[in-house]
């Protein structure tokens, strides 16, 4: 009665520390089998969780069924069994350790995989079944995770092979028991529970944590294909040479401070910008030069905008766009000065400008108005100022309906 006892308080406190590890360590999945990986595996990844689901899935499994047979001998021996009755759990335990290994070292991945659920089916199943006490015995339990690990694993025919394999050894278990019923162990009402007490959290336990993995690989690839959609996106609107947004983004955004435009009549303005000489450059310093010069403005831009309604462009070879959202002529024009200011700082050397020894540019600005038909209707407004500052001598902002420019 005292190893009853003890037995049943030993399962609850396996289960209940299991998990225990699962909700307390949040986002340090399987921590105890990580445990055996850093021991045993021989690669350079660390933990369990860097292969792929399905390796995963065989190396929790192998791990179960190999903990499980060297908790049964040592069940066996602390009960007094002659030890004969170990030699077939020692067997499954060095098997599945094996197995394990080999997975963890991925030493023939899909072989492994199908030895292991073809023994486990066609093997083990059937013969643990036989050694057990038939229909009284919580033996079928196994049978679930048997199907989960094929299903999971296998592909094709096999999958469908293996599943009426585990249906075909249990039915024909359960007919053995109903008209052979002395081939299987005769156990005591104590005994019958004492086996279910002990097997039941066991076996649920290791199906929540299959679960939980499942979740966990399912949320992660989720998570990644979000993340290569928002990369993919970010790279189709993106220049490659500057890093800014290009025309593709620029038209999403028109739209949208178009339509918050025509809804609330907040506005929105344009600066269209040119580096003032630049064919004289790229021909007197060359090509090189002027990606690397085209890369600092970029960088300029890139530093004055500060919202997240205010977006850079590189909008043609030498040109550049800059869009304020909620934003007027006044606050562009200070936008405006403030990039011509940093430009100026930045000192890049110009020895063919025909108005100044450094880098230059020529900015053009407009904002949305009530004679705009058209979001589009800025833009061509922002370079007609643009051509005013050109004509005036470059190195000049110039509004939008203004002929005069200033020079800063």
């Amino acid at each position: 009665m005292p190893l009853f006892f003890l037995l049943v308080l030993y399962s609850n406190l396996v289960t209940a520390f299991i998990l225990r590890k699962i909700i307390v360590k949040q986002g340090r999945n399987w921590i105890f089998l990580n445990k055996i990986h850093t021991i045993v595996c021989m690669r350079n990844r660390s933990k369990v969780n860097g292969y792929p689901i399905k390796e995963r899935l065989f190396i929790y499994y192998m791990s179960f069924f190999t903990i499980l047979s060297l908790a049964t001998v040592a069940a066996n021996v602390l009960n007094g069994l002659d030890f004969s009755f170990n030699y077939k759990w020692i067997a499954i335990a060095f098997f599945c350790a094996v197995l394990m290994v080999m997975a963890l070292k991925s030493f023939h991945v899909p072989v492994i995989h199908r030895v292991g659920t073809y023994v486990i089916t066609l093997v083990l199943l059937p013969a643990s079944g036989l050694s057990s006490a038939g229909l009284v015995s919580p033996g079928i339990m196994y049978s679930f995770l048997i199907l989960i690990l094929i299903n999971y694993l296998m592909n094709g025919w096999e999958r469908i092979f293996l599943d009426i394999a585990v249906i075909l050894i249990n039915m024909a278990l359960i007919v053995l028991f109903e008209y052979s019923p002395d081939i299987f162990k005769q156990l005591s009402s104590q005994e019958q529970f004492v086996d279910w007490i002990t097997n039941v959290p066991v076996v649920s336990g290791f199906i929540v944590l299959l679960l939980i993995a499942f979740e966990k690989a399912y949320e992660t690839e989720r998570r990644m294909n979000v993340k290569h959609s928002e990369k993919l996106k970010e790279l189709s609107q993106t220049d490659f040479l500057t890093g800014l947004y290009n025309r593709k983004h620029l038209d999403e955004k028109l739209k949208f401070l178009w339509d918050v435009y025509l809804r609330t009549g907040n506005t929105f303005a344009v600066l269209m910008l040119d580096i003032d000489f630049f064919k004289e450059y790229n021909d007197y310093y060359g090509h090189p030069a002027g990606d690397a010069c085209l890369k600092t403005i970029g960088s300029i831009l890139k530093k004055r905008i500060t919202r997240n309604t205010d977006w850079a462009y590189r909008y043609g070879g030498e040109e550049f766009l800059v869009l304020l959202g909620f934003s007027d002529e006044k606050a562009a024009d200070i936008v405006a000065k403030q990039i011509q200011d940093d430009l100026a700082g930045s000192e890049i050397v110009h020895e063919d400008s025909a108005i100044n020894e450094f880098v230059t540019v020529s900015i053009g600005i407009a904002c949305i108005s009530e004679a705009c038909k058209t979001p589009q209707r800025v833009v061509e407004q922002a370079d007609q100022a643009l051509y005013i500052s050109k004509k005036n001598g470059r190195n000049r902002i110039s509004l939008s309906g203004k002929n005069n420019s200033t020079y800063h």
